[in-house]
């Protein structure tokens, strides 16, 4: 069926069909079924088609790591090829077989537009300041920013999550896409029990101290009494947040 698509030009199901065979047949794929697939590379011209290409042979356990296909498929990437959802994915386990993350970074910062670069590197490991170029400082230092609006977000959410009690309602009827289903999930994994947790989110600069403090009597709450308590929910929330706005202080970086 694929060299049917191949031959008939019909790009549109060539690319449906990689996204079939790497979501549910690559990793039963023998070495020579895999050997054939890989003799398709150069017989493919769409660029849709070619990403979703990629993204299936990197997810096979046969798949070596090439820094060709690497620029390639970051190429793709650039001009919409394929989606950063998509992309992540690919791109980390390329990264594996590397074994280089820095090369990786690189190649992302020099080919793709920087906010673009930030998006999918956000999710990724971090790279040791030392190990970058001097030229690409003002580029760390965007990311690492994003990096802290992302962390700052996800316990802020999850924070509401517990003591909002319309989100904790509503959540199971509402289009958001947070990490934890409800509150009660979202308690039971909360970390931050301790001093020391609390200390090491402002030492990380994703809090300031009163907000540490609000996060660690949450979860004292939780270890003393295994729930919280409406009127002790609505307390952390005013002490939290005041009267601002919880989205602008989700996004309202400590100093």
């Amino acid at each position: 069926m694929i060299r049917e698509a191949i031959l008939s030009e019909n790009d549109e199901l060539l690319t449906s069909l990689f996204h079939w065979i790497k979501a549910e047949l690559i990793f039963t794929f023998s070495e020579v079924q895999y050997e054939q697939l890989l003799q398709l590379r150069y017989s493919i011209h769409d660029e849709h088609a070619k990403a979703s290409f990629i993204e299936c042979i990197v997810a096979h356990e046969n798949f070596v790591f090439s820094e060709e296909l690497l620029k390639e498929y970051i190429q793709l990437v650039s001009i919409g090829a394929t989606t950063e959802l998509n992309a992540k994915p690919c791109l980390e386990d390329m990264t594996i077989m590397d074994s280089s993350y820095e090369n990786l970074y690189l190649k992302l910062v020099e080919l793709l537009e920087e906010e673009k670069a930030i998006r999918l590197l956000v999710m990724m490991p971090q790279v040791k300041p030392d190990s970058m170029p001097e030229q690409l400082h003002s580029f760390s230092e965007k990311l690492n920013t994003a990096r802290r609006i992302q962390e700052r977000s996800f316990m802020i959410t999850s924070f509401l999550l517990i003591v909002h009690p319309q989100l904790n309602n509503y959540i199971d009827r509402l289009d958001l896409s947070l990490v934890y289903p409800s509150a009660e999930i979202a308690l039971q994994d909360w970390s931050i029990q301790t001093p020391a947790s609390a200390q090491a989110i402002v030492d990380r600069k994703l809090v300031n101290r009163s907000e540490a403090d609000v996060f660690l009597k949450l979860g004292q709450e939780y270890v003393k009494n295994g729930c919280i308590d409406v009127h002790v929910a609505k307390e952390l929330y005013d002490s939290f947040f005041g009267q601002k706005s919880p989205i602008d202080v989700m996004f309202m970086l400590p100093n």
